[in-house]
This record gives C-alpha cells, sequence and structure tokens, in this order.
C-alpha cells in the first residue's frame, strides 16, 4: 500500500475530508492526483470527500491484515463524493488516485 503511494509528493491536506462522522481523519494529498486516509476508528462508515470532478479508483485497506478491503472506481462530477467504507475495527487507510 505504502510503496504504491508517491510519498514525497504527498502533504497534509485538512481540506480534502469534509465529513467523517465519528472518525478522527489523517489525510494527506497530491491534489488533483492522490490521496491518502487513514480513519481513526471503526465502521462501517460515510466518508465525503472534496475531490476534482472527474475518474477515481478507490482502495480500502485493512490495517490490521495489510489486506484490500475493497476496492471501486468512481465517477465524481460535482466535485464532492461520499465514500461508503467496508467494516472496521481500529482504523482503515484509504487510498483514492484519479485516473483521467
Amino acid at each position: 500500500f505504502l510503496q504504491s503511494l508517491p510519498l514525497a509528493d504527498l502533504r497534509p491536506d485538512s481540506q480534502v475530508v469534509q465529513s467523517a462522522p465519528g472518525l478522527v481523519v489523517h489525510p494527506l494529498a497530491s491534489p488533483g492526483r492522490v490521496y491518502a486516509i487513514y480513519f481513526d476508528g471503526d465502521g462501517p462508515a460515510d466518508a465525503t470527500l472534496a475531490l476534482p470532478q472527474g475518474h477515481f479508483h478507490a482502495d480500502w485497506l485493512d490495517v490490521t491484515t495489510g489486506k484490500i478491503a475493497k476496492s471501486e472506481d468512481l465517477q465524481n462530477r460535482s466535485g464532492s463524493l461520499t465514500m461508503h467504507s467496508p467494516e472496521f475495527k481500529s482504523g482503515i487507510a484509504l487510498k483514492v488516485v484519479k485516473l483521467d
């Protein structure tokens, strides 16, 4: 998971997560390209992200097993996208990559 991120390009981004009720968020971003967010807490949960319009691929990583718990392609037409996590305990990580 970490190996697939452009770590040198990522910076803290307090604007990308608009809403994630009940969770503490730790977002990093290379705006318009790649987003990596750690959600601390238990879920499933909904998270609303401020993303540019376009086509995205998202991977939810189970941090206890190191395996991808959910993978999906998404189309954002509005600048705001609500994502639905899989069930998790004690945190989950999300990677979102813009495809176009």
